[in-house]
C-alpha cells in the first residue's frame, strides 16, 4: 500500500462500520463509549415500549443493533496495534477476551505507517 497518495478522513459512518484504516485509542474509546450508550439506550426504549418482551428478546435486539459498530472498532484498534483481524477471535476465549479488549484501550498504537494505514492523526492530506 503507498502511503505516499492522498488520505482521507474517516467519515462518522466508516468510523463506525468499515474494517480498514487504523484509530487510535482516545478515537476508539469515545466511538466505543457512543455504541455502548446507545445499545443501552435501545435496550431500556425497546423494554418501555414493548413490556411483554422477555429480557432475553430485548437483550439480543441490543447486541443485534451494537456488534457490527463493536467489532468494526476493535478491528481498527487492532490494525493500529498492527494486528489483524484475527487477532479479535482471541475475544471467543473466555478471560483472554477481556486481556485483548482492556490492551485495546491502553495499548499504544504503531508509529507512523504500518499495513494497515498511516498512523491515526496523521492524515497526510484532506481532500474535499
Amino acid at each position: 500500500m503507498d502511503f505516499g497518495e492522498k488520505q482521507k478522513r474517516m467519515t462518522f459512518l466508516q468510523t463506525l462500520f468499515a474494517v480498514d484504516g487504523r484509530i487510535g485509542r482516545i478515537t476508539f474509546l469515545k466511538y466505543y463509549l457512543l455504541v455502548l450508550f446507545v445499545g443501552i439506550v435501545e435496550f431500556f426504549v425497546t423494554g418501555l415500549l414493548n413490556p411483554h418482551a422477555s429480557v432475553n428478546n430485548v437483550l439480543t435486539g441490543t447486541i443485534v443493533l451494537t456488534i457490527g459498530p463493536h467489532i468494526a472498532l476493535l478491528v481498527k484498534r487492532l490494525h493500529d496495534c498492527n494486528h489483524s483481524l484475527l487477532f479479535a477471535l482471541l475475544l471467543l476465549i473466555p478471560i483472554l477476551g477481556w486481556i485483548v479488549m482492556i490492551a485495546a484501550f491502553f495499548a499504544k498504537g504503531t508509529n507512523g505507517p504500518n499495513k494497515y494505514g498511516p498512523a491515526p492523526g496523521k492524515i497526510l492530506s484532506v481532500s474535499r
